[in-house]
């Protein structure tokens, strides 16, 4: 049973690993104009973390998450947006109280299914969002 989970965790981190690299060299070979699209989310996020909470970040994350369907280019654009906007905004008590951190990824992996889950999303471009929301708790 741990095996099985425990490989099931491993798939996942090269996934993740393997999507971002892949997410590099699209962008860098196939999409240059996205460059200006990730200049111009990370301003904007910024610019909205200055106005909300970090529950107003992740909130406007979602929504942006049902705008984009299964864009690839979208939800990037998307796991940006949040990445900036959390920095810039005021801190929520508690926000950050039950997020693991990486060093378990049993843990990280369940957590990350659950937020899925519990906001009806599906996990694959839904765990992009809540991985950002653990880097950002943990300063990874």
């Amino acid at each position: 049973m741990f095996f099985k989970l425990f490989k099931w965790v491993i798939y996942f981190v090269i996934f993740t690993f393997v999507l971002t690299i892949g997410s590099v060299f699209y962008v860098k070979s196939y999409k240059p104009g996205l460059v200006g699209d990730f200049n111009s989310t990370k301003s904007e996020a910024e610019q909205f973390g200055k106005t909300t909470d970090q529950l107003g970040c992740l909130a406007s994350a979602i929504k942006r998450y049902d705008d984009c369907r299964d864009e690839f280019d979208c939800h990037m654009l998307n796991s940006l947006f949040l990445f900036g906007c959390l920095p810039a905004s005021k801190p929520n008590i508690g926000f950050c109280q039950d997020v693991p951190n990486n060093q378990n990824e049993d843990a990280t992996f369940a957590w990350i299914e659950k937020r899925c889950r519990l906001i009806e999303r599906e996990t694959i471009f839904c765990g992009q969002l809540f991985g950002v929301v653990i880097r950002h708790c943990h300063g990874v």
